[in-house]
């Protein structure tokens, strides 16, 4: 009886580990305080004033015109809501961000629109894809995506942004979508600019400017003089809106409408929960695109909370967040959303405020709530040319043309990734110009696996060990009337690597003639099947020319595995190099797979 309850016991805790694994806020909601309260409204609130007009600007990114532009607001309380409960990084806000936006407008946008069903689709897909993933723990596949393929996407998405939203800068219309086209259109129609628009959208983006400049200027310092900078500055979004909303207003009141480009009234009232239709078509001309957006949007999530986790001393689990993101995707898809991720300009505004746990979300989400429910009429006088300048000031820091010289200075092979992602995002596809440059990434990283830098080791009398030594005729050491050669592996002995390196040992025995080999496996912590047979045929092959084979610092997981492949018998397996020498020194006079003790390295 008393097994039976201690089993009980511990599936009853492993319940409640999984519960708190898959939600963590069941960890921290019993002991949250009334000063965490606090905190967690000013942060939630202050999120909801500057999520409100970027949602519906990033939501003319994606693509939707007119009334569907009030979906940027469906998805930024249903992500928050969600996020809430499953979230590991109090720190991040989820909502619409402007390269989720571009990369559903790249997929769902047919005729110049994009519409609501599909992005719900891509929302659902992209979000099961997530859930998946974390589920298997797959959350490492991002690692594969390399830093000058991502700075190249987000450079040519911030370009691409940019250069879509002078349009709206303008008052232009009949714009074409793609870049170059875009380009053409765009200054061919200038003598068709709006007054108005122009001027609205100018001041727009110095107002933007001064704005966030102002608090690295005048704030940062104790006091009510500096939070109420730091308010207005981090408020500077919804100010803008406010004063040319205003305008607009009395333009449009004195008879004036056409003068302004205006966002179409927005429907009131939240979306009713409809379960989403996904027809085989839709299946499959999104899955690709969606593997694209699920990967990608945990990146730009991942790395945006693991900053803010370093930055404020707590722990992020990647699967989690996966978990997490993917469910904000598949609930906001119920919701009528388009797919949405961490976003880093309100993430730091977040952490700046004070946050202590995710229940911040719950006021950001009754923000965007109220404002669908109430203000939807006002967002009328709101112009298209004050949203595409808050679109503008919150890409441009994106394009980092000066990460290029770094990129060349310290390693000038990653240009090609780089300029391949760039150019491929920027005038080709999206998805195929990060799977193309994906793909070349890792032919680089396959190619180092399959060529790893092996060292020849000379001893330094001055450091009284072996060292690395550059080749040279002289690649072999003489211990009595023994010639030596020290072979360090550069990695580990897996397949991809195994043809080159048993060619270089004996190319190197040739040229040296040599009649003892060490092979230090210093920097080997891995050998497959593969490993282990090149091995065993590199041994037979020396010990057909008279040459002795010796091993030294070899890892206990891959001595077992040599001893199970019955290659003792063929290798002198020594504790280190010197020991490795001296048994080579003298004849071998050591018993096959004897270790030796102490000596330097």
């Amino acid at each position: 009886g008393g097994g039976s309850g201690g089993g009980g016991m511990n599936l009853r805790e492993k319940g409640i580990s999984v519960l708190r694994g898959v939600f963590p806020i069941t960890s921290w909601l019993p002991k949250y305080t009334a000063h965490q309260a606090q905190s967690d409204a000013i942060a939630g609130i202050t999120i909801g004033l500057m999520v409100v007009p970027q949602a519906l600007a990033y939501a003319s990114v994606a693509g939707f015109k007119g009334q569907d532009v009030v979906v940027g607001l469906y998805a930024s309380f249903i992500g928050p809501f969600v996020y809430m409960f499953m979230g590991s990084a109090k720190d991040v806000t989820l909502g619409p961000t402007a390269i989720m936006s571009l990369l559903v407008g790249a997929v769902a946008e047919k005729n110049g629109q994009t519409s609501i069903a599909d992005a719900v689709v891509l929302s659902l897909m992209s979000g099961l894809l997530q859930m998946l993933f974390g589920f298997l723990r797959l959350g490492f596949l991002v690692e594969f995506i390399s830093f000058p393929v991502i700075n190249g996407f987000t450079t040519s998405a911030a370009i691409t942004i940019v250069v879509s939203e002078l349009k709206h800068i303008f008052g232009l219309h009949n714009i074409r979508e793609s870049f170059l086209l875009c380009v053409y259109d765009t200054f061919s129609k200038l003598g068709e600019l709006k007054i108005w628009d122009m001027a609205m959208g100018l001041w727009s983006i110095l107002a933007l400017f001064l704005l966030q400049e102002m608090n690295k200027w005048y704030g940062g310092g104790p006091g009510p003089k500096a939070k109420l900078i730091w308010l207005i500055s981090t408020a500077r979004n919804t100010i803008i809106i406010l004063i040319t909303g205003i305008i607009s207003y009395i333009v449009v009141q004195a008879g004036d409408e056409d003068a302004i480009t205006l966002i179409p009234s927005l429907p009131n009232g939240l979306p009713a929960p409809v379960s989403p239709h996904v027809s085989m078509d839709q299946l499959q001309n999104f899955f690709g695109p969606a593997v694209t957006i699920a990967l990608i949007g945990f990146l730009e999530s991942i790395a945006i909370s693991k900053a803010f986790a370093r930055q404020n001393g707590y722990e992020v689990d990647s699967s989690q967040e996966l978990i997490a993101i993917g469910s904000c995707n598949v609930m906001g898809a119920f919701f009528s959303a388009y797919p949405v991720t961490g976003s880093f300009s309100r993430t730091a505004v977040n952490s700046a405020s004070g946050v202590k746990t995710t229940l911040g979300g719950l006021y950001t989400g009754l923000i965007v709530i109220f404002s669908v429910l109430f203000l939807t009429d006002l967002f009328h006088y709101i112009p298209q040319a004050a949203l595409g300048a808050i679109i503008i000031c919150a890409v441009i820091p994106m394009i980092e043309f000066e990460l290029v010289a770094k990129i060349w200075r310290l390693k000038p092979v990653d240009i090609i990734p780089y300029a391949i992602s760039f150019f491929g995002c920027l005038i080709f596809d999206i998805q195929y110009g990060i799977a193309v440059a994906v793909g070349v990434s890792m032919i680089f990283l396959l190619y180092h696996v399959a060529r790893p830098d092996h060292r020849l080791m000379g001893y330094d009398s001055r450091a009284s060990s072996y060292v690395a030594q550059p080749p040279g005729p002289d690649d072999h050491l003489v211990d009595g009337d023994t010639q030596i050669v020290i072979f360090r592996f550069g990695g580990s002995l897996l397949y991809a690597a195994m043809a080159s390196t048993k060619d270089q040992i004996l190319q190197k025995q040739l040229q040296t003639r040599c009649q003892a080999m060490v092979l230090d496996f210093t920097c080997c912590t891995r050998m497959d099947y593969t490993g282990c047979q090149v091995l065993r045929e590199l041994a037979h092959d020396l010990e057909n020319r008279g040459v002795r084979l010796y091993a030294s610092f070899v890892p206990p997981i891959i001595a077992e595995m040599l001893g199970r492949a019955m290659l003792l018998s063929a290798i002198t397996i020594c504790a280190n190099t010197a020991l490795a020498v001296s048994a080579g020194g003298h004849g071998g006079q050591g018993r096959p797979g004897q270790r030796g003790d102490g000596g330097h390295r």
